[in-house]
Parts: C-alpha cells; sequence; structure tokens
C-alpha cells in the first residue's frame, strides 16, 4: 500500500485534540510523508506553530500560508480519527507508506540510470545503495518497546541463570578471551588488531570456525588472502597438520585423508568467504544484505579494513572511520556480531606492547569497536621468548573488563592455544 488517507485524516485528527501528541511525532513525522497535498500542509503548519493547535488557529495559519483555509479538511479530521491514544499506529502508518513510495522511486531512478548509460554499473550500484541507506535508516515511532526489551532481557537473564551463569552471545572457543568479553554479543562491532605476522587474522579465521555450523552461517571478507589460503587455514588449524604441506600438497598417506575430509565437511558447513579484492564499504554491504536475505547469518568478519577502498576525494581516516561506522549499524541492524580486523600503525613496530594509540586512523575505529583485542607476539618485536608466546589484550570492553593473558601460537598451524593463569591489567 502506497497510501493511508484514512491514517493520515486520524494523525492529525489525534493531534487536533491531543497537542501534546505534535510534541512526540515531530521528529519522526514529516511534511513529505504525507500523501494527500492538503494533509501535509495541515501538517506542516501543525509543526510550525507556537501556540495552541486547534482547528481555529490552524486554520488561520493556513490562509495566512496559502490564501484559504481547510475548515471542512480540518472538521473531517476530528471526526475522523478513532481514538487519539492510537496516534503511534496512525504515524507508523503513514510514514511506512511513504517509506514504500520512497523505494518504488529509488528503483524508477535505477532503472532510468542503468538505461542511459552514462555512470559505470558500480557507480549506479553504490548510488541505488546510498539513497536505500537513507530510507531505510529512518526511525520508527516506536522504535523501542521498553515492555517487550524488558521481558527479552529477562528471559535472556533466566536463561542464564538458569545454566548456572554464561555468556551473552557466541564463545570464542578460548576460555580466557570469553570471560573478558562475555561471548561474542550479537549488535557488537569487535576489532582484532596487530602487526603484520602477529596472527591477527589467523585468531579471525579461528573464532570464526568454532562459531560457524551449518544452521550458523558466517560470512568472511577475505581482502588480501584468497579464499583458498582461509580454507588451508581453516583445515591446519583443524588438523594440526603443517599448512605449508598442504599447501604443497607434501602430506603423507593419512594427513592427505584427513585433510580431504576436512575440506568436505567445510563444503557443507556454515562457512561463506568472498575474497574480492579492492571492495568498497558500500559493496561489503550489499553482499551482506543480499547474503543475509538468501540465508540469515551468524557472524561478519572483514579482513582487513585498510584495504577497504575508498573515493580519492575522501580522506583515508574519514573512509576508515566511515566503513567501521558502517559495519557496527549493519550489526545492529541485523542483530549480528561483526569481527573487523585492523592493521596496527608503525609505532607497534618498535617493540613495546601495543596500545590503542597504535592503531592506524584509531579515533574513529576505538569510539565505533565494541570491544578491541590486540593480538602481540613479542618474538617478532626484538624480546628474547620463544615465537610461539603470545599475549592477547583486551584493551577496551564497553561491557567489561580488559585484561590480558599468555597463549601460544602454533607455528604450524597458527592456532592459538591457551596458557594457565591470567595477568589483569
Amino acid at each position: 500500500m502506497l497510501h493511508d488517507i484514512q491514517s493520515e485524516l486520524s494523525i492529525l485528527g489525534a493531534i487536533l485534540l491531543d497537542n501534546s501528541i505534535i510534541k512526540l511525532v515531530a521528529g519522526q513525522l514529516y511534511q513529505n510523508d504525507f500523501h494527500n497535498v492538503i494533509h501535509s500542509q495541515i501538517y506542516g503548519a501543525m509543526v510550525e506553530m507556537t501556540g495552541a493547535v486547534d482547528m481555529v488557529t490552524v486554520n488561520t495559519e493556513l490562509e495566512k500560508r496559502h490564501g484559504r483555509g481547510f475548515a471542512a479538511e480540518l472538521a473531517t479530521c476530528m471526526e475522523t480519527v478513532p481514538a487519539p491514544g492510537d496516534w503511534k499506529y496512525y504515524a507508523a502508518s503513514v510514514i511506512a507508506c511513504s517509506q514504500r513510495r520512497k523505494y518504488r522511486e529509488a528503483g524508477l531512478t535505477l532503472s532510468v540510470e542503468s538505461e542511459s548509460g552514462q555512470d559505470s554499473p558500480d557507480t549506479i550500484g553504490i548510488k541505488a545503495i546510498e539513497n536505500l541507506r537513507k530510507i531505510m535508516r529512518r526511525t520508527p515511532v516506536e522504535a523501542v518497546n521498553i515492555k517487550t526489551q524488558c521481558i527479552e532481557a529477562i528471559q535472556e537473564f533466566s536463561a542464564l541463570y538458569g545454566a548456572g551463569g554464561g555468556l551473552v552471545g557466541h564463545s570464542t572457543g578460548i576460555t580466557k578471551l570469553d570471560n573478558l568479553l562475555c561471548g561474542i554479543r550479537p549488535q557488537s562491532l569487535n576489532l582484532i588488531a596487530g602487526r603484520a605476522k602477529h596472527g591477527k587474522t589467523s585468531m579471525a579465521v579461528q573464532i570464526s570456525d568454532h562459531i560457524q555450523s551449518p544452521e550458523n552461517s558466517v560470512l568472511m571478507f577475505s581482502l588480501e588472502m584468497p579464499a583458498r589460503d582461509i580454507l588451508t587455514k581453516i583445515v591446519s588449524q583443524r588438523t594440526g597438520i603443517n599448512s605449508q604441506s598442504i599447501m604443497r600438497g607434501n602430506t603423507s598417506e593419512w594427513e592427505t585423508g584427513r585433510v580431504m575430509d576436512e575440506f568436505e565437511k567445510i563444503a557443507g558447513s556454515g562457512w561463506i568467504i568472498r575474497d574480492n579484492p579492492n571492495q568498497t564499504i558500500e559493496q561489503i554491504e550489499s553482499t551482506i544484505y543480499q547474503t543475509h536475505a538468501e540465508s540469515p547469518l551468524s557472524m561478519i568478519v572483514v579482513d582487513h579494513v585498510q584495504l577497504i577502498r575508498h573515493s580519492f576525494r575522501e580522506k583515508r581516516y574519514q573512509a576508515i572511520g566511515r566503513a567501521a561506522m558502517t559495519l557496527y549499524e549493519i550489526s545492529k541492524t541485523l542483530r549480528v556480531p561483526v569481527i573487523l580486523v585492523s592493521q596496527l600503525g608503525r609505532g607497534a613496530e618498535e617493540g613495546d606492547t601495543p596500545r590503542l594509540s597504535d592503531l592506524r586512523e584509531s579515533g574513529d575505529l576505538e569510539q565505533n569497536a565494541t570491544s578491541v583485542t590486540f593480538i602481540y607476539r613479542p618474538a617478532l618485536t626484538g624480546k628474547n621468548v620463544p615465537k610461539e608466546d603470545t599475549d592477547i589484550i583486551v584493551i577496551a570492553n564497553r561491557y567489561g573488563p580488559i585484561g590480558k593473558f599468555k597463549a601460544h601460537m602454533s607455528l604450524l598451524t597458527q592456532f592459538f592455544y591457551e596458557e594457565k593463569g591470567e595477568d589483569a591489567l
């Protein structure tokens, strides 16, 4: 339905009967949401009036603006409204119809631009996505039903209490990391950062493989490594077989059987890997929504944020911040967690323990992230320790404590194992 005249009349009538409604709805219902021109003009006058809003004052204001009043239409509004207390329903219906009309207009615009041939397909697609995003970002009149939220919170708490305590979200498969983060939560942006070769991608793959299943799909954007290399990494971590041996086919008969079995298992698993390089955040966003529409996702991984392509007109730090914000918005919209892998800046190469300031374009990344976890291997920065030694550092966490713990990263499989004991930051 592209218009609802009954709801348009009813919301206007409700405002005439109860002026307090105008303050509640003005920030969400706009003049151009009304399909009927007269209704649009009436609402526009109501919103901008400073005194009492009734049939007489509104009609007088309309006479000033348009040279004539709308007394008959105002009377119809008063007579039409079934119940002023249901104003949220009327307003929501008007907004929904307005959005449908805008979607139709966006589709027509897309069709015309596609047929004209003036812009490239990518440019047309990016403009279309941006138009759709603007429409989708409209806040509904009743965005948060506090009663529903409380019921959901009680149910979640009861389930955790009944289980003797637990995680809010997916387990990472690493107990000490779960203890700090309480799991990978829905509607969260989780940053995993580190220097090159410290294992940030391996950690993201390890966590993702623990979460995925045929019922839990994980969509990974590998902007640096080919999908084949990611698959090899998964098989190596699962089997304990040297990843180099798998890549070269240099395995024993027994190992070959295990490798083949794991590749077959992955083929029927929840893994979805996109390794197209040089993608924009708009292209990534489009792929996420298309994939989620086909089969609901349980988690999204982007590796890594610095490789997301941006316009030459946009400064790098602005593009990084916009990408992080877009991914956070996606996590909230789809109610799934996002893992975003990030490279550390050159300052982290001096041998010191990483800090938030080491993040490239760290300001926007830190602000948008729900949690920030560093992967740090001291031996790679000149420390006299075994190469496997790894510090897992949760340096920022909106929902819980920060801390660090010791782990070992297998040099053969790049799989992380926990050490006993834990050090608090």
